[in-house]
């Protein structure tokens, strides 16, 4: 009724007559009440199709305007210098490049320092400090180590086209279509041990049938009389007719999807990911609220060990534990993946850019089966090759050669990307209004290289001195025992910085 009445007095007595032109300027307590006028909590009250509105399309609209403000116009505004100092830092000569590039640097901090002085939501705090200091680190490596800018032959396009070529290479963070392309999770190698899968079964039903094809056959009962003869050739029959009922089915389905074009069928399959990514993200999170409700008693400081208090450890803790360590994976996955996919679906449509030109944020989650491959194969590399070579450049630097390192050398590097991203993460959070738990973001980075390291270290040496029991375990139930491992690793590493970040959340969060 509160809620109601505060409505009422701001002159709307129902949601159409609400005044939308004012949202900009809400309050926290406005939007409270308004969030309240409408019992968007109380499903078991509405009717099927009211609650499916309000879970999936009301809900989200009110975080979209709790996000919008007209702050955002003043650091949108300095962005678009700094991509205007990196534009022209791609297409000037070499010896200006690093002018334009510390320029973009300067804006950059201040559009750091702004945001972080500023009461935004920390959804767009933390997205926007992240895109800024990712665009800086690329324009580094890209411009100033890599030497990735317009070619000569590209500066003489006309200027429609040459603005596209600038775009290409200036959002290119994966370094997509260059000579130094980030690892795409080796999907490529992932798909060939599959087929090395498939082809290692059929080898074995082929032994397993000339086994069967030289043993004498035993003697079988007679069913020659009766029903089963009925019986059997209906059992023969049923996959024919499957098969008919399908085909009769999909024939159709298969033809006019083959009469889209190739562009039409990836925007298709991308904006269907997209919605399924955002009804399942909405769902996980109205089911862990229902099922598990939170309390603030279940993220206590103390509760970040867990070994060392295994005698007070309840049922609960290791349910919660669970649902953090699963929401390490999902929590990017979704948005990373929402986000990088709308913009993908918006530049193809546009024909700026091929399919192609967009490969998945994140791996095949089923090659996951140990840590390395777990952050080598699935995680996603939108700032891989930046790190990457802002971690070449450190070693260039202090005389440790150059590139390609290995050996001792890329094993050196591989922690250097680690620290660097745990630096990078450190800040982000530090300068969106999380500060008390940035060393740990440092420490969760920095441990993963760690537990590699030390798995590796055991592979091998299981490898070396039992190489039977290696060769045994490298089948499905090794790669059951390697994500059984990756999940208890997450489980027991992910809820320390998560935990302690909660505790100094951002008032308006």
């Amino acid at each position: 009724m509160a809620s109601v009445q505060s409505m009422e007095m701001m002159g709307a007595t129902n949601l159409t007559d609400f005044p939308w032109e004012e949202a900009w300027n809400w309050t926290n307590d406005d939007i409270d009440n308004y969030t309240g006028y409408y019992p968007y909590s109380n499903y078991g009250e509405m009717g099927y199709i009211e609650a499916l509105y309000t879970f999936f399309v009301w809900d989200t609209w009110i975080s979209i305007k709790k996000m919008a403000s007209k702050k955002l116009l003043y650091p949108a505004f300095l962005y678009t210098l700094g991509v205007a100092c990196i534009a022209i830092a791609l297409n000037t000569k070499e010896r200006y490049r690093a002018a334009w590039v510390t320029a973009s640097i300067a804006i950059g901090a201040a559009i750091i320092q702004y945001i972080s002085k500023t009461d935004f939501v920390y959804v767009i705090k933390d997205t926007m400090v992240r895109l800024v200091i990712i665009h800086n680190m690329g324009a580094v490596v890209m411009i100033l180590w890599e030497k990735f800018c317009l070619t000569e032959e590209q500066k003489r396009l006309p200027w429609g086209q040459r603005a596209i070529a600038t775009y290409k290479i200036m959002w290119n963070s994966r370094f997509v279509n260059t000579s130094r392309p980030a690892p795409v999770f080796h999907l490529l190698r992932a798909d060939e041990e599959r087929q090395k899968a498939v082809l290692r079964a059929t080898i074995k039903n082929h032994k397993m049938e000339e086994l069967i094809s030289n043993t004498a056959p035993v003697q079988q009962p007679d069913y020659q009389s009766g029903i089963f003869p009925y019986i059997k050739k209906a059992w023969n029959a049923a996959p024919q007719f499957r098969r008919r009922a399908w085909g009769c089915v999909s024939r159709p389905v298969a033809r006019l999807w083959n009469w889209f074009s190739p562009r039409t069928r990836w925007i298709v399959q991308t904006t269907v990911i997209v919605t399924t990514v955002w009804v399942l993200d909405r769902v996980i999170d109205q089911v862990a609220q229902v099922i598990i409700v939170f309390d603030w008693d279940d993220v206590e400081l103390h509760k970040i060990s867990f070994f060392r208090r295994l005698h007070e450890v309840t049922s609960r803790e290791i349910v919660i534990r669970c649902f953090f360590a699963f929401q390490a994976i999902w929590g990017a996955y979704a948005f990373y993946t929402m986000i990088h996919s709308a913009i993908a679906i918006f530049f193809v449509a546009l024909r700026i850019d091929e399919p192609e030109e967009w490969p998945p944020v994140f791996g095949d989650i089923r090659q996951a089966w140990n840590l390395r491959r777990f952050w080598s194969k699935y995680w996603d590399r939108l700032i891989y090759r930046a790190v990457n070579g802002l971690g070449e450049m450190f070693m260039t630097a202090i005389g440790l050669g150059r590139r390609p390192f290995r050996g001792k050398k890329r094993w050196l590097l591989n922690g250097l990307v680690f620290a660097i991203s745990g630096i990078f993460h450190g800040l982000t959070d530090y300068f969106s209004g999380i500060h008390c738990s940035y060393l740990w973001e440092l420490w969760w980075w920095n441990m993963n290289f760690v537990g590699i390291v030390g798995e590796t270290v055991l592979l091998h040496t299981i490898q070396t001195y039992f190489p039977r029991f290696y060769y045994k375990m490298s089948g499905k139930a090794g790669k059951a025992i390697g994500f059984l491992w990756v999940f208890a690793w997450l489980f027991w590493a992910s809820p320390k910085n998560q935990f302690t970040a909660m505790h100094c959340l951002p008032q308006n969060r």
